[in-house]
């Protein structure tokens, strides 16, 4: 399988504040997008100063690898912009490396199921979604892959990710 590694480039000055790595570069931009409005980090911030003057980034994949290598070559790639003065907004240094430890995604972890739970509303979206998204995997593990496309991009449209 391969893969796309990806530059986001600001609209006004052409300059590259992101690299990234994705199955299909143009649904990776649109998650960007639609996570900006709920996550607070550099990249997401940018994209929000963009959005109010109307504008999204310039998406340019960089190059297509397969599975095992891109890793690897996100890491370089990051190094290499990053020592020609690109002013990236990655806070990982690329790869399968996090942000953050093991331990902090866990206390992340608890705190984002204290918030879900503490509210009846959102512990009952929860549910709904926990229940569509095994019924999509299901019904995908039983060659029905063409109609869980046809429901994913359907929920997308209307800013629901499952």
């Amino acid at each position: 399988m391969a893969v796309e590694i990806y530059s986001l480039s600001c609209p006004l000055t052409l300059e590259v504040k992101y690299i990234g790595k994705a199955n299909n570069s143009l649904k990776r931009l649109k998650s960007h997008i639609r996570d900006s409005r709920t996550r607070n980090t550099p990249v997401y911030q940018w994209f929000n100063i963009l959005s109010k003057e109307g504008k999204i980034p310039i998406l340019n994949v960089i190059c297509i690898t397969n599975l095992e290598e891109w890793g690897n070559i996100e890491k370089s790639l990051i190094a290499d912009y990053k020592s020609i003065g690109c002013d990236l907004l990655n806070v990982a240094l690329g790869g399968k490396e996090p942000f953050c430890s093991k331990e902090q995604r866990a206390i992340n972890g608890k705190a984002n199921a204290k918030k879900i739970h503490s509210n009846l509303n959102s512990k009952r979206m929860w549910q709904l979604k926990h229940m569509l998204s095994i019924n999509l995997k299901f019904m995908e593990n039983n060659g029905r892959i063409k109609k869980v496309l046809q429901i994913r991009e359907k929920l997308l449209s209307r800013g629901i990710y499952v």
